[in-house]
């Protein structure tokens, strides 16, 4: 009867009874879905004779009971009937269609080229797009220059004034006083100034490609073409006379020098590549790559003696970086703002919580972020966070800094290991600090201070203080934090901390 009860929720108007139109109406569908070939008048007729034969007291409608009564004298109608709404009840499977290569090709299109990414990131796409354009069109015009030498030097000079452009660009997009001038002032709609750093990364992949097909041009120059020349080589130079000597006297700002200096060049990018990879960055040698990032200096002196345009190219955007450094280290120097690091809390899912005095003069937007450093943890990493207070909580901001990578583990192990100290009894008790404290708002807290390392922990529980979950440390003395834009750098040391708007 489970078919009957479908029916009934099927034919049912909330009436209790069926109407012959409605009865017609199921007749008609359960027909249709089983295949059955009547036409419109047998299917009025047998729902005339079932609704008759149901309705002895012609009153133009019948109860389910007696429809019931009639559909059990009739066992293959009922069968087909139930079997028909069970159909209804369950989605009918998709039909499977064998596709067309059209769609084929369709789905092996990348997501970078569906629409929505282009709308989300039609900024990033016309800025990189326009950075390939003009790789393009000096790497063209150089060929052309040179289309009467041979076919190594066509090859070395395109890719040199690709580089001329490229070691350029690279350094513009580290100019962050400037990227946060322009983000500030609305210039993020037209600019990806938040990929400055995957747009640093990219130019420098660029400049290592470039850089070895350029080196390898001109070693075949050199070895096939000019130590053959009985003018440009009538001296009879060996070839690593001309690589690693100026005695010919020839290319460079400084006749001679083009060559020694591409080997250095390419002896400092190779090291400046190699330990830019992230296997050395994550791997727990992030000191390595910051050192050998600094060889960037001696790279761009380089650059100017090696070739004779460059200065040309590096001259406004050197100029620039050169202001940058200075007010850095002038504002480094300078102590604006300071304020101290009020405490850090640990959270659950490996979480540290930094409160932070919020310095005078700081105003920031939600979603604006600062660069940390730590000196007891790493001396030279640099790592964002998001700012995670509102920027209407006057007193202080926080950061919550959750421990996946060797930083951020390594700023939590600090906090925990003043744990463990605790745990294993190496901290004296003191009673009130925290139900007094200002910046601590708990009704019953218990503050212990650790003798060695100055640190107070103060345990947010109630009962034993060893026996706690979240603990708060709090630095005994004031740190120094320097502030004076949304988008600042806060340097941690044990017990102070500087901020300064730009990073490094």
């Amino acid at each position: 009867m489970a078919g009957f009860q479908k029916d009934r929720v099927l034919c049912d108007t909330g009436d209790g009874l069926i109407q012959h139109r409605e009865l017609e109406h199921v007749m008609r569908a359960c027909m249709e879905e089983n295949g059955m070939k009547f036409s419109d008048e047998q299917i009025e007729d047998l729902t005339l004779a079932l609704f008759e034969d149901a309705d002895q007291g012609n009153r133009g409608a019948i109860t389910f009971e007696a429809l019931k009564k009639q559909l059990e004298k009739q066992e293959g109608l009922l069968e087909n009937l139930s079997i028909s709404i069970d159909r209804w009840m369950v989605p009918p499977k998709p039909k499977e269609s064998r596709p067309s290569i059209l769609s084929l090709l369709y789905s092996l299109k990348p997501y970078q080229l569906t629409k929505p990414y282009l709308k989300n990131n039609h900024v990033f796409i016309v800025f990189l797009s326009a950075f390939v354009i003009i790789n393009f069109i000096l790497f063209v015009t150089r060929l052309y220059q040179y289309r009467n030498t041979n076919s190594y030097t066509m090859l070395a000079r395109a890719c040199g004034q690709c580089l001329n452009f490229d070691c350029t660009f690279i350094l513009i997009l580290i100019l962050r006083q400037c990227i946060t001038f322009l983000r500030t002032h609305g210039f993020n709609s037209i600019l990806p100034l938040d990929h400055h750093i995957y747009l640093h990364k990219m130019v420098g992949v660029t400049i290592g490609v470039m850089a070895v097909v350029h080196t390898a041009a001109h070693l075949l120059n050199f070895g096939m073409v000019v130590i053959n020349d009985e003018v440009l080589n009538s001296s009879h130079y060996t070839m690593s006379e001309w690589l690693l000597t100026s005695k010919p006297g020839l290319f460079g700002l400084v006749g001679g020098g083009a060559n020694p200096t591409g080997v250095a060049l390419i002896v400092i990018l190779f090291i400046m590549t190699t330990c830019s990879m992230p296997f050395v960055r994550r791997g727990g040698s992030f000191e390595i790559f910051y050192r050998t990032h600094l060889l960037y200096v001696p790279f761009w002196v380089l650059m100017i003696f090696h070739g004779p345009n460059f200065w040309k190219w590096f001259v406004l955007p050197g100029a620039i970086y050169m202001v940058e450094r200075v007010r850095r280290l002038m504002w480094l120097r300078s102590e604006r703002g300071k304020t101290y690091i009020s405490s850090g809390l640990l959270l659950p899912s490996r979480v540290t919580h930094l409160v932070i005095k919020r310095p005078l003069h700081l105003d920031f937007r939600p979603g604006d972020y600062v660069f940390v450093n730590i000196p007891v943890i790493a001396g030279y990493e640099w790592h964002p966070f998001t700012i995670s207070s509102a920027p209407e909580q006057e007193e202080y901001m926080w950061l919550h800094i959750r421990a996946v990578g060797e930083w951020t583990n390594s700023l939590y192990a600090y906090f925990e290991k003043e744990q463990h100290k605790l745990e294993r009894g190496d901290a004296i008790a003191i009673e009130g600090f925290g139900s007094s404290s200002t910046r601590l708002p708990q009704s019953t807290s218990t503050t212990i201070e650790e003798e060695e390392d100055k640190v107070k922990v103060i345990n947010e529980s109630q009962g034993d203080p060893r026996s706690f979950d979240n603990p708060l440390f709090v630095g005994d003395s004031d740190a120094l934090v320097s502030s004076s834009n949304i988008t600042g750098m806060i340097n941690i040391t044990a017990n102070t901390a500087t901020v300064n708007p730009d990073g490094n």
